[in-house]
């Protein structure tokens, strides 16, 4: 590894010390990271800027759009009403909220539905005296797992049966991977429901700053009619992008278009729904992914984990490769995880004689099971952002909810698919 590649890491183990110990705003840390990179050479500012101008950033300024128009109805309240009534405690609600949210995000892109339902269980716990930082982190891992169980429930699943058909295997069936994605499922959401639910801070609607208690209940002034066209707009929106028909981008931005010359949604609210502490950190994200791949840091760190350990064979490996595609989705997205660990796999399934179909699907699941930190995966940060965590939230009851997915994975996929 290059002198460029330590000093990366370096400069992300600093980024993490000062996140956990909560010295700065997560989007201040990120992009001075990202400035140190830039610095000191390992990246240019063709690649800094690059990473403001990602899909996925676009994507979640318009998908912002989208759902600043849609929060405003009045189906809100109703369906706050439907999915929260009648509450009996905690652990009740944190166990029929993840199970509804886990059962669309199998079939729903998971970055829209939390975008609709955080403001639905914002609202509903401020006007009912609720803190709804109980609530959002379970509402970010519940989209998570529910999205493990199918094909299109995740855009790492996809990227990883592409991966499997570039190399001539047949890739996932639409629901092959719900073996190990629903049993991870019910872990979590009885584990959230029983347990780390207690782990989480519980912010008084004073602490919930920005939030405008005189307006927070009243009817929007928009007519039904125009409702209905906005709810019409925004679910054939999703179909057509979970079927990948058109990418999520050009979806967010057709209807986000429309909203804003239909008047479904003002210009000036438009631009005051985008959160752009959120997209700061989501570029520089994608940034310091970069400066850890072209150092290779990443390449480095990944290699050296996994060759070591695939001399106690097939099992030891397959746990090797889940691990280290865990650790790097915490740090460099899902995607980007995927991706970076998906030729290691290939390299060594290889050189074995091993089938990589079940180090695919390890790949997939741990990729997705970003839980212990915000950063890794955008449904984490959206909610980070809302509901006012520390950092350390994410840590406390991340951690466990990944030794639990980890462990339901490892089991049960040399069960489902034969390691050689």
């Amino acid at each position: 590894m290059t002198v460029y590649g330590i000093i990366t890491i370096g400069v992300i183990c600093l980024m993490f010390f000062v996140l956990i110990f909560d010295l700065v705003k997560v989007h201040i840390a990120l992009l001075g990271a990202l400035g140190i990179l830039l610095l000191i050479g390992v990246l240019t500012p063709l690649e800094v800027v690059s990473g403001f101008a990602n899909q996925s950033v676009l994507t979640v300024a318009a998908l912002f759009i989208v759902i600043g128009a849609i929060q405003e109805t009045n189906f809100i309240k109703y369906l706050a009403k439907a999915i929260l009534k009648e509450g009996k405690g905690n652990s009740w609600l944190t166990i029929k909220l993840m199970t509804i949210i886990a059962g669309l995000s199998a079939f729903l892109n998971n970055i829209p539905l939390v975008l609709l339902f955080t403001p639905i269980v914002k609202k509903w716990g401020i006007i009912n005296h609720f803190s709804p930082s109980k609530l959002l982190i379970p509402l970010s891992y519940a989209a998570i797992l529910g999205g493990m169980c199918t094909l299109i429930g995740t855009s790492t699943n996809l990227i990883v049966h592409a991966l499997l058909k570039q190399n001539g295997y047949d890739g996932f069936g639409m629901f092959e991977l719900a073996v190990v994605g629903v049993p991870s499922v019910v872990g979590g959401i009885l584990y959230m429901g029983l347990y780390g639910h207690k782990h989480l801070p519980e912010l008084t609607i004073r602490q919930s700053k920005g939030i405008d208690l005189k307006n927070i209940d009243q009817d929007h002034k928009r007519s039904k009619a125009w409702d209905g066209i906005a709810y019409v707009l925004f679910i054939i929106m999703i179909i057509v992008v979970s079927f990948q028909l058109i990418s999520m981008l050009t979806g967010a931005m057709i209807v986000s278009i429309i909203f804003l010359f239909a008047r479904i949604i003002s210009l000036k609210e438009a631009i005051r729904s985008i959160p752009w502490q959120l997209l700061i950190v989501i570029g520089s994200a994608l940034g310091l992914a970069e400066g850890l791949e072209k150092s290779g840091a990443a390449f480095f760190i990944t290699e050296k984990m996994i060759a070591p350990i695939s001399h106690f064979g097939p099992y030891a490996l397959l746990i090797a490769i889940y691990f280290v595609t865990s650790i790097a989705t915490e740090m460099i997205t899902n995607n980007a995880a995927a991706v970076f660990v998906f030729p290691i796999a290939l390299f060594m399934t290889e050189q074995m004689s091993l089938n990589l179909e079940p180090f695919a699907v390890a790949i997939a699941i741990a990729a997705s099971a970003s839980f212990a930190t915000p950063i890794g995966y955008q449904t984490n940060l959206i909610v980070y952002e809302a509901g006012y965590y520390k950092f350390k939230h994410f840590i406390i009851t991340g951690i466990p909810m990944k030794i639990i997915v980890m462990s339901i994975s490892i089991l049960l996929i040399p069960v489902f698919w034969p390691l050689t």
